[in-house]
C-alpha cells in the first residue's frame, strides 16, 4: 500500500490562509450590508404605514397631509438605502459612499429636538 504524502511549502499554506481570511471577511461583510439593507428597507415600511395611517383615520386638513408627506419623503429615503446596500451585497469589497443625512421626522419640533407625546 502506497502511502500519499501532502506537503506543502510555507508559501502555499500562506496563500491558502490568506485566502480563506478574504473570503471570510468579504462574506462578513456582506452580512453586515445584508442587515443594513434589511433594517432599511423595514424604516421604509414603518414610515409608509404612518403615512397611510394619517391619510385612512384622521380628518383631512393641511396639517395632516404635510405631515404624510413628510412620512412619505423619509420612507423614500429609507427605500433608496435598502436598495443601495442590497446592491452592495453582491459586491462587498467596493466602499460605499455616505448615507445621506436624514430627512427631519415630522414630530420633532423644529430647533428643539424633542418629541411630541402623543405619537
Amino acid at each position: 500500500m502506497h502511502r500519499v504524502s501532502a506537503r506543502f511549502r510555507l508559501r502555499t499554506l500562506l496563500i491558502a490562509v490568506a485566502l480563506a481570511a478574504l473570503v471570510l471577511g468579504l462574506w462578513r461583510r456582506a452580512a453586515s450590508l445584508r442587515q443594513r439593507a434589511v433594517a432599511h428597507a423595514n424604516k421604509a415600511g414603518e414610515y409608509a404605514s404612518y403615512a397611510f395611517h394619517i391619510d385612512d383615520r384622521q380628518p383631512v386638513s393641511e396639517e395632516n397631509e404635510r405631515i404624510a408627506v413628510r412620512w412619505m419623503v423619509l420612507h423614500e429615503y429609507h427605500r433608496r438605502l435598502s436598495e443601495k446596500y442590497e446592491r452592495a451585497i453582491w459586491r462587498p469589497w467596493l466602499t460605499l459612499q455616505r448615507d445621506p443625512p436624514a430627512p427631519p421626522d415630522p414630530f420633532l419640533r423644529e430647533g428643539r429636538g424633542t418629541v411630541r407625546a402623543d405619537r
